[in-house]
């Protein structure tokens, strides 16, 4: 009997834009064209709107990072040369594109409408919302109207930035993806005064006209405001966050004496030397759950 030989196979390198037809799969999915044309969005330098858009985000997925290399990598990948029908896209068409005051806000809406109307990507019971703010440091574009100067508290400078508030979807299934987002714009005007926590109840009412499932929304501990966490809770969120230094935390206790059970004061530092023993046999990356922890929040009218 013949020995059959292990089978042999030719090792090849990916070519450019390995990957783009996966992503155009996915774009048609959830019908992303279409959606173009619904938010106004319709055509730019002679190109259709939707697709200087998917040429463009295939760039930045391929490490493109300016409009004039984006411009180059629509001209040297054959899949995005054949969505073109062999014609080019120039550097200055992305920057004209990228810049004209186009209805954005209204498509990311649809998109994320779309994304609930799929059961793969449709946000359940449990799943997170992610609540951040980032400040994107931008040297240039002094008269871009929502830069401003702002202090970086992690870098420890005051950095000229446009500061992004967003929300990032995060599914039990494994599935991430951004939500929405808006920008934070510093203003002297009492009446165009935008604070981020407005900002964000913005965002995730429009996450609840989409979806009414029980979210988690995990944020930074800025975000630990009050009346807030009393929002939050009359959207029928949950949330979690990470305690400031100096939040007064109560535990309830029963006294023995009084017969009745009432409320001591302490802090996150007493909690952590309290627990810390057992965090350290469960090792790192453990959770620990530590019952009957409330903080005090203002009487509702």
């Amino acid at each position: 009997m013949k020995e059959l030989c292990k089978p042999t196979f030719e090792k090849k390198d990916h070519g450019q834009g390995a990957g783009i037809p996966v992503l155009k799969s996915i774009w048609d999915l959830f019908d992303l064209s279409l959606l173009f044309s619904q938010s106004g969005i319709r055509k730019h330098s002679g190109t259709p709107a939707w697709l200087l858009a998917f040429a463009y985000i295939c760039g930045l997925v391929n490490h493109a990072s300016s409009a004039n290399q984006n411009a180059k990598f629509s001209t040297e990948t054959p899949f995005l040369q054949q969505l073109l029908s062999g014609g080019i896209i120039s550097q200055s068409a992305f920057s004209r594109f990228l810049s004209k005051p186009f209805q954005w806000l209204r498509f990311s809406l649809g998109r994320l409408a779309r994304l609930q109307e799929n059961n793969d990507s449709r946000l359940t019971d449990g799943d997170i919302i992610a609540l951040d703010d980032t400040k994107v440091e931008h040297p240039y574009g002094k008269k871009i109207p929502f830069l401003c100067w702002l202090f970086d508290s992690s870098d420890k400078r005051h950095v000229w930035c446009i500061n992004l508030v967003s929300t990032l979807a995060v599914l039990k299934n494994g599935l991430e993806y951004p939500m929405l987002w808006r920008f934070w714009v510093k203003t002297d005007q009492e009446n165009e005064k935008q604070t981020k926590l407005d900002l964000a109840k913005q965002m995730l009412s429009e996450v609840r006209q989409l979806n009414k499932a029980r979210l988690w929304v995990a944020m930074d501990r800025w975000f630990l405001c009050k009346k807030f966490l009393n929002w939050l809770m009359d959207e029928n969120f949950d949330w979690v966050t990470k305690a400031k230094r100096n939040t007064v935390l109560f535990r309830k206790i029963y006294d023995p004496v009084l017969g009745k059970e009432h409320y001591i004061k302490l802090n996150p530092k007493q909690l952590l030397r309290e627990v810390y023993p057992r965090v350290r046999v469960l090792g790192r990356g453990s959770v620990l759950s530590i019952p009957d922890i409330y903080i005090k929040v203002p009487t509702r009218p």
